[in-house]
């Protein structure tokens, strides 16, 4: 048997299909709108940091200037998921987010710890050192300058601190070969002598300005030289009633590598002890007798004394 279709029956079952295909929408509208609403309710992102032993600290950014952070010192700040904010007390702060405020200025640190990080769109947080500081420089070791000593006045005629006699003597070659070695440099005099060779050289500047002068110096606890020079050297303090020969209590004057330097020298009786042969007399004599510094050297050296000040003594002028 044939199935007829009623015209209206048909009418009616699409009616009802459409009402059906409406309601199945607005349904479906209904629910996204609802999720919607609820994910508006919750924060964009949450990320938790906890430090090495302190409390949680909790980051809650997409705000311009990132959320608070809370929480006590760990051992070392976490990483926040994402924004950023301060980080807890910790020792080390913890890196700033991707797309908080960290991303402009980086994160700032808690008491004591150090910076993050910055976000990938931002630089990295300040720092804060709570350790001790730069390093830090201990300076040069040349012992006092001329601000260790009373003003000095020089002599009317060609002097280094009231020295007049700075000598080459000729044993060995130097240049001058002989002869006094003071010339005027820059408005004052200097000495300049040269070393030539592999060969003792001796350079004698008395004490007294003469030769048969002597100083006491028992009771001064050293002398400042300024100088430069290029190869180490020594200078010996040889007394009166010992004058002769090379057995004499000797200090080294080592070399500055050209540059002009000030350093001074103790007369401990430790620092004072024969290049050669052992001298044969007490170092107490040659201090008690000092005629002159002696300037000895056994290879080549360029050098210029511009400075030698002796504690407790000042030089007669001649």
């Amino acid at each position: 048997m044939a199935t007829s279709y009623h015209p209206r029956g048909r009418a009616e079952k699409r009616a009802s299909g459409r009402w059906l295909s409406g309601f199945g929408l607005a349904f479906a509208c209904a629910f996204v709108m609802a999720c919607s609403d609820a994910a508006s309710e919750r924060p964009s992102s949450t990320g938790t940091s906890s430090g090495g032993s302190g409390g949680a600290a909790t980051t809650t950014g997409n705000s311009a200037t990132g959320g608070s952070t809370s929480g006590s010192g760990g051992g070392s700040g976490g990483s926040a998921t994402t924004g950023s904010g301060t980080a807890g007390s910790s020792t080390t702060g913890g890196a700033s987010g991707a797309s908080g405020a960290g991303g402009a200025t980086g994160g700032t640190a808690g008491s004591g710890g150090n910076g993050g990080a910055g976000g990938s769109s931002g630089g990295a947080g300040s720092g804060v050192d709570g350790g001790g500081g730069g390093k830090i420089d201990a300076g040069a070791e040349s012992g006092p300058g001329d601000a260790s000593f009373p003003p000095i006045t020089e002599c009317p005629n060609a002097s280094v601190d009231r020295l007049q006699q700075w000598m080459a003597s000729g044993e060995g070659v130097t240049v001058p070969p002989t002869g006094n070695t003071l010339v005027m440099d820059g408005g004052r005099y200097v000495s300049k002598i040269q070393f030539v060779g592999n060969e003792w050289h001796v350079m004698p500047v008395y004490l007294g300005n003469t030769f048969n002068a002597q100083a006491d110096l028992s009771a001064s606890s050293g002398f400042m030289l300024t100088y430069s020079s290029t190869s180490n050297m020594y200078v010996q303090v040889r007394p009166a009633s010992h004058w002769d020969g090379g057995n004499q209590y000797a200090t080294m004057i080592p070399s500055t590598g050209g540059v002009v330097k000030s350093q001074f020298f103790s007369f401990a009786k430790e620092n004072w002890k024969s290049i050669f042969q052992d001298p044969g007399y007490p170092y107490e004599t040659a201090l008690k007798e000092a005629r002159a510094f002696v300037f000895v050297g056994q290879t080549p050296n360029t050098i210029v004394f511009s400075g030698l000040r002796i504690d407790g003594y000042v030089p007669p002028c001649r």
